[in-house]
């Protein structure tokens, strides 16, 4: 890789682990009046989201494959509407159904999103020769698959049932939400890892001949 799509990688990885890591550590307080109101982010998602879509808008020009190349514009088109969800959320109302509905949908498009993201990340280390970084992206590949994306669709699921109104589908976890959160967070921060060891096997590739 050129040096300077080397340096253009690790600002565009650089941005995607800090941009995810704004939105996964979300805190953020809220004012309400009969169930209306504003929530405000300590540091907002919109921030996060962005960050991300820039981070990806750099990545995609740099490997000369069709595949990444769209895997990469769907998680740019994604990111970009998460900005924009972001920006609604700050508004809290009941939200009429199909609202709610098209909340729900597309939080399991942004799944799987993440889900395409990871192996993308793969052609991306294999077109580099880093097929040791690559085996970790499909490490994070699966446990994202089966600690969070699986989980997430059968709740999401369930919640839809309760939703419209089906009678012994309400779920409650109880403790195991507590297994569940820990299973989805181990996901996540495997990923966080597969891009740190990404960016660092840029850094400390050899510059190209000549």
């Amino acid at each position: 890789m050129p040096l300077l799509d080397a340096w253009t990688a690790r600002s565009a990885l650089d941005k995607i682990f800090w941009g995810t890591l704004i939105c996964v550590l979300d805190f953020y307080f809220s004012q309400t009046v009969n169930g209306s109101g504003f929530r405000f982010d300590v540091i907002s998602d919109v921030v996060g989201a962005a960050l991300i879509a820039w981070g990806l808008a750099q990545l995609r020009p740099l490997v000369a494959d069709s595949v990444y190349a769209g895997i990469m514009s769907f998680c740019q088109i994604i990111a970009i509407v998460a900005v924009l969800e972001a920006l609604v959320n700050h508004v809290i109302t009941d939200w009429p159904l199909p609202v709610r509905l098209l909340s729900i949908a597309f939080s399991l498009v942004c799944l799987l999103a993440i889900y395409r993201f990871c192996f993308a990340m793969q052609l991306f280390c294999r077109s580099l020769g880093l097929f040791e970084i690559d085996t970790r992206w499909r490490t994070s590949q699966t446990l994202f698959l089966w600690l969070l994306m699986v989980p997430a669709l059968l709740i999401q699921s369930v919640g839809l049932l309760d939703m419209f109104g089906s009678k012994g589908w309400s779920l409650n976890l109880g403790p195991g939400a507590i297994i569940v959160a820990i299973a989805a967070l181990v996901a996540v921060v495997h990923i966080l890892l597969s891009i740190r060891r990404t960016r660092s096997g840029l850094f400390f590739a050899p510059p190209p001949a000549g």
